[in-house]
């Protein structure tokens, strides 16, 4: 069971002749035509989570929506086609990616043509620490052969449990009925690190297994999984491992939602809050 002490250990620390180049630079990829908010509450998990520089890679048909909603991130707009990716974006993807030492990859995104693409540039050519998630996952489990790609990148998957009933080939029942062993399993089949989202979220290197205690019901809403996507990404590019990353961040969200719940109540809780109460939450962290 992750605890408070697991988090603060593990939290980087920061010195007073660092800047915004030692805390990483992430690379947030995703968005659609009436689904540019997912990609923006990824970025400001990002920066709420320590990220010195936050880059949104959208397609150009939703840009100028991202660029007002995230003022303090950077952007790149990449081809699209009818609001979505398209082929060429991964192209154009691939001279960016050594600037990143950290991704998130999918929320909002859709799947198709042009996001496959960028998945199989993203499990090829990246070498930092890619979180996969949301639409993402849904390609993943289309194109099963991608997992096998040979990579250089170390990979974190947040499937909720339909989107982990989908990649396993199990069903919804299934996966709940054992989420430890269907986490750790799939970690170690994939080489990946699994976080199975909902109560109790599970996260598994495929060795070890660790379970969150924090959050709460009233984080069951949209855009909730794209601010955790965000948190572990920018954990991970200011150099946590991949589990540390994904444990951390869990427990970093769910405790910003526990915090903010007392305030929203379980009915009013949106995943803004979510973003609004991560200082608190690290407050909380670095003072406990």
């Amino acid at each position: 069971m992750i605890d408070i002490k697991y988090v603060k250990d593990r939290l980087p620390k920061r010195l007073s002749f660092q800047n915004k180049g030692n805390f990483g630079h992430i690379l947030i990829i995703g968005g659609s035509v009436g689904m540019s908010g997912s990609v923006c509450m990824s970025a400001m998990g990002a920066l709420r989570s320590g990220a010195g520089l936050v880059t949104v890679a959208v397609p150009r048909d939703i840009l100028s929506v991202v660029a007002v909603k995230t003022t303090e991130s950077m952007t790149l707009p990449l081809s699209s086609a009818d609001g979505v990716f398209a082929l060429g974006a991964a192209k154009e993807l691939g001279s960016f990616l050594p600037k990143a030492n950290a991704a998130a990859f999918g929320m909002g995104a859709r799947t198709g043509g042009g996001t496959t693409r960028l998945a199989e540039r993203l499990l090829s050519a990246f070498d930092g620490t890619l979180v996969i998630d949301a639409d993402g996952l849904n390609t993943l489990a289309q194109n099963p052969e991608l997992l096998q790609t040979e990579r250089k990148c170390s990979v974190i998957l947040t499937p909720h449990p339909g989107e982990m009933a989908r990649l396993s080939g199990a069903s919804v029942e299934d996966v709940q009925g054992a989420r430890e062993t269907c986490a750790k399993e799939f970690a170690q089949k994939t080489d990946t690190v699994v976080v199975l989202k909902g109560e109790k979220t599970v996260i598994s290197d495929g060795k070890t297994v660790l379970v969150n205690p924090t959050g709460n019901v009233g984080m069951a809403t949209g855009g909730s999984g794209d601010v955790l996507s965000g948190i572990i990404a920018s954990l991970a590019g200011q150099g946590l491992t991949p589990l540390e990353s994904a444990a951390c961040g869990a427990y970093l969200h769910g405790l910003a939602g526990d915090i903010a719940v007392k305030d929203k109540t379980a009915f009013g809780l949106i995943a803004g809050d979510l973003i609004e109460y991560l200082p608190r939450a690290f407050h909380a962290v670095l003072n406990g």
